[in-house]
């Protein structure tokens, strides 16, 4: 939500999620005419859209990581990576609450789609 202006005190505020520990809350964006303290990441972050697991590698047959959590952020590794056999889509990807890095199917044979990319993902770059 946001990013919302305090007029008098010059101060722009998004809300937003912390990746690490998914405390949410408002964080201050701006101030004044000085430099942003949040930037738009340049890689993708997805959100997990419905329940997902993650493999240890590109193949499913492979050692299961974790099940990822319904709107648990991860950022892309790798991919997308289709398979030859079927149409599933998958992705290589990093937790953010933890260092757990493994494969993730995006889009089933059904097509049924288990992440989505997020646009509204920010990096705190100084605190």
């Amino acid at each position: 939500e946001g990013p919302k202006e305090d007029g008098d005190a010059q101060v722009k505020r998004v809300r937003g999620r912390a990746v690490r520990d998914g405390i949410e809350g408002w964080v201050t964006l701006k101030v004044g005419m000085g430099p942003a303290s949040l930037k738009s990441r340049e890689k993708p972050f997805l959100w997990a859209a419905g329940k997902a697991t993650m493999y240890q590698k590109f193949d499913e047959a492979s050692a299961k990581i974790r099940d990822l959590q319904v709107d648990e952020a991860f950022e892309l590794l790798e991919g997308p990576r289709e398979e030859a056999v079927s149409s599933e889509v998958h992705l290589k990807v990093g937790t953010s609450k933890d260092p757990i890095q493994g494969w993730v199917t995006i889009r089933d044979t059904a097509g049924s789609t288990f992440a989505s990319q997020s646009g509204e993902v920010y990096v705190c770059k100084s605190t």
